[in-house]
């Protein structure tokens, strides 16, 4: 036990403690505690300056650093009752947070990375030169882009996503879209929507099937795609609009981010509120399925700072934890600004599992969001079926092995006019 956890096995006996002693155990300056009965946060910072040396130190600037997180363990006591014992310095996320990645997991990364690194270049010039085929064509004369990424195994989400422009009265291919694509099949299917599209070798080793659940090997690699995708727009310039391909549109959202009414400029980040209030997904709700980055160094920089940790994001089995943990980072060291998004504006599978008033009120059309996530779903099978029950399937009868086979073979190209439910 640190000299920090004996502080407080002492405070819970006989306190208090002063800040300065827990401090002087923490190797720095204690500027809040939050203490419970089994769980305690202590805020450290560093005095500026400290290193050099001073015969005062009253006037040192503080800052602010990492919360630490202390915990009592709980366990059972001759089979009858619990007890807590001393206190012990835990990690803040405690389904992985300590858990570094394996080094099959580090070879696995450094092969995307280095594949990525060997090619920049023209992965730069070709993916630029798409971007800005893509803002010149767009409604929206400003520097934004709506960036989604997807292998083969989801092409069917994509001809949804193209219906519900659709009946939104949107084009696909003015609306300031572009989709990454994992392989020449994504690009072609997703042109033939209407969509700028565009794939590189440097995505050549994810897998173009779809994951047979959340958080398996095949749906870890793809976000290797999703976190390149983002990150390239932003590279190239531009402000990005990162969304998975489970999302259907009722309004175009970047009106609303471009409305400096509704989106104050001074804010570098805007995230769909997930639902989750877990540790795990804390201490922003984000998701990291849907959100919204202006273009600057702090936002760049942050992008940037994903692409070196796809090794944790496979360890950890979850893009969104990684994400949130970034971001926490970045706002603490960079003062990266961040809100998130009201759940009736931006829903998602939170509103179908918890909210169904007002998902029938969406559906009727008496809530008009600007769009819908269905996340919160561990099968395709039952992102599917939700869609269904919440009335936002509009692909009428374009599966994945038809729209594959459309590319692949000499049968003629399916559009949204053959795909697209009427209505």
């Amino acid at each position: 036990m640190d000299a920090a956890a004996a502080l407080l096995h002492q405070a819970s006996a006989s306190p208090p403690v002063s800040l300065a002693a827990f401090g002087k155990a923490c190797g720095g300056v204690v500027t809040a505690v939050m203490m419970g009965t089994n769980r305690c946060y202590l805020t450290l910072g560093r005095q500026a300056g400290a290193r050099h040396q001073r015969t005062t130190t009253s006037s040192y600037p503080l800052q602010e650093h990492y919360v630490h997180k202390f915990e009592r363990a709980r366990v059972a006591k001759d089979n009858t009752k619990n007890e807590w014992k001393e206190w012990r310095r835990v990690t803040r996320i405690p389904e992985e947070g300590k858990i570094p990645p394996a080094r099959f997991i580090v070879e696995r990364h450094e092969m995307f990375l280095s594949t990525l690194l060997a090619q920049l270049d023209s992965f730069l010039a070709e993916a630029c030169t798409v971007l800005s085929d893509v803002v010149k064509t767009g409604h929206v004369q400003r520097n934004a882009v709506v960036a989604l990424a997807l292998t083969q195994g989801d092409l069917d989400l994509l001809v949804n996503f193209a219906c519900s422009l659709r009946r939104a009265g949107m084009d696909p291919g003015t609306a300031n879209i572009v989709v990454f694509g994992g392989d020449e099949v994504v690009v072609s299917v997703a042109k033939s929507l209407g969509f700028h599209a565009f794939t590189h070798a440097v995505v050549k080793e994810v897998p173009a099937k779809h994951a047979a659940y959340y958080g398996d090997a095949i749906f870890l690699d793809v976000m290797w795609l999703k976190t390149l995708a983002a990150w390239v727009v932003s590279r190239c310039g531009y402000d990005v609009l990162f969304q998975d391909v489970d999302v259907v549109w009722f309004q175009d959202p970047l009106s609303f981010f471009l409305d400096p009414a509704q989106s104050p400029p001074e804010t570098d980040g805007f995230f769909v509120d997930d639902g989750a209030r877990s540790e795990r997904f804390s201490p922003y709700p984000a998701n990291s399925g849907f959100f919204f980055l202006r273009h600057n160094p702090r936002t760049q920089h942050m992008l940037q700072s994903m692409l070196f940790l796809q090794d944790l994001v496979i360890q950890w089995g979850s893009h969104q934890s990684v994400f949130i943990q970034t971001l926490e980072a970045h706002v603490l060291r960079h003062g990266l600004t961040v809100q998130i998004l009201s759940k009736d504006l931006f829903p998602g599978g939170y509103m179908f599992h918890h909210e169904k008033d007002k998902l029938n009120d969406v559906r009727e059309g008496r809530l008009r969001p600007f769009m819908f996530h269905m996340n919160w779903t561990a099968f395709k099978k039952e992102k599917l079926e939700n869609f269904a029950a919440a009335g936002m399937w509009y692909n009428d009868q374009c599966g994945v092995e038809d729209l594959v086979l459309s590319i692949e073979s000499s049968a003629p190209t399916l559009t949204l006019d053959q795909c697209c439910l009427q209505f």
